[in-house]
């Protein structure tokens, strides 16, 4: 079912995604919770861009989006569950006709008793356009204290060749405190990538990671963590490689507005040649994150560098950074602004010795927001975004974008 290809194969696994997801969620989120939360979210927009999908014979071209986004929340005291998706279609005045794209995941946690919990994730996502449907999403609230912002693991290498790329991932954890200043947690995490129009090797992963904390004040923790796991390129051997990751890390809480999180460590690869030997490459690793939120402005500011598969590149070092600043105007008027960095440094398998060297994505993004009634909302979204190729020469994104949401369902 993961293999197949067509539209109506992407719907169907995305239907099965939804319900494996839901049936996967701990009993008790399900059968203790309060009724759901059910909210849909529909907007309709337009679109001007100067090189939408980043080609290198990319023109400009102006579009009219359709995009639906229900979410069905369940919560009770110990337990809360969350289905959302976002069904995407964009029609094209020009040669790049119609766009579609698909999003949906499921997650829940559990807290079993004073000491554990227990959480779980699944999620599949559909897209040919990296810029619209990853670069800028932000899954989360910038003003809720627990926020941390999400770094784009995006996959430079095919990000301007408008491929789709259909992603499927599934996780699950268990934290458990041992004292008042120890805890421990333990998640296993699986993915499978695959690339249409045979560019790029399909792969899927497979990864478990063990974290000891210790609260070393009211203000102050630390931690140490080893990640392990494997990539498996579908159909060959060369390049499957075996990748280890230990850090070491600082949680602080700069004052009640700020906080810092810190991790740092090596990520040491073992990759296979394809010729029945294997290659072993080490590569500096690690996560930052500064966050300072407050009642009407919030900003977030994160780093991460691993080494990961890509579809073009093999195994290869891969940076990424986010930056997010929120302010509430007044009541009815939000402006934020966000940048977003992407970087592959590409590894020496020897598939891919042709395209040796880096590949870089830059983007900046500004939404105003102006909410009209508790239902209504209008945002206007200026963006600029760029792809930087040894090999390829590709004109920037210049885009804008008006639309309107509707939200339907429960409020808050």
């Amino acid at each position: 079912m993961i293999y197949k290809s067509s539209n109506g194969a992407r719907l169907e696994l995305s239907a099965f995604l939804v319900a494996a997801a839901a049936c996967s969620l701990p009993a008790t989120a399900r059968a203790q919770a309060n009724e759901p939360r059910i909210t849909l979210d529909v907007s309709l927009g337009g679109t001007a861009d100067s090189n939408p999908f980043l080609l290198t014979n990319g023109e400009s071209a102006a579009s009219a989006t359709v995009k639906v986004e229900p979410k069905v929340v369940w919560e009770n005291e110990s337990s809360s569950a969350i289905i959302e998706s976002s069904f995407r279609l964009s029609q094209y005045t020009n040669q790049y006709g119609r766009d579609e794209a698909v999003r949906i995941g499921a997650q829940a946690r559990t807290q079993l008793d004073e000491r554990t919990s227990i959480s779980t994730r699944a999620g599949f996502q559909s897209s040919r356009s990296t810029l619209q449907d990853s670069f800028f999403l932000s899954s989360s609230d910038p003003f809720d204290p627990g926020f941390i912002p999400e770094v784009p693991l995006t996959d430079v290498t095919v990000a301007g060749r408008r491929v789709r790329v259909n992603t499927f991932d599934a996780s699950a954890g268990i934290d458990h405190v041992l004292s008042p200043s120890n805890s421990i947690s333990f998640s296993a995490v699986t993915s499978y990538s695959k690339f249409s129009d045979g560019v790029g090797s399909d792969y899927r992963t497979g990864y478990g990671n063990l974290q000891y904390s210790h609260r070393l004040s009211e203000r102050t923790s630390v931690s140490a963590s080893v990640n392990a796991g494997v990539a498996d390129y579908i159909g060959r051997s060369a390049g499957d490689a075996t990748i280890v990751s230990p850090q070491f890390g600082v949680q602080h809480q700069l004052s009640e507005r700020i906080s810092l999180n810190a991790s740092a460590g090596v990520s040491y690869a073992s990759i296979d040649d394809g010729l029945g030997d294997r290659n072993g490459s080490t590569y500096a690793s690690g996560r930052f994150s500064l966050c300072d939120r407050g009642v009407r402005s919030s900003f977030c500011g994160s780093l991460s560098r691993s080494a990961e598969p890509t579809a073009l590149g093999g195994i290869s070092a891969v940076t990424s950074a986010a930056l997010n600043y929120d302010l509430k105007l007044s009541l009815k008027d939000r402006f934020s602004i966000s940048g977003r960095y992407g970087r592959t440094d590409r590894s020496s398998d020897p598939l891919f010795s042709t395209v040796q060297g880096k590949s870089e994505i830059y983007g900046a993004q500004i939404v105003y927001t102006r909410y009209i009634s508790d239902r209504v909302s209008f945002d206007i979204m200026p963006s600029l975004t760029k792809i930087y190729e040894p090999l390829a020469d590709r004109d920037p994104n210049y885009s804008i974008m008006a639309s309107v949401k509707i939200r339907l369902g429960k409020l808050r």
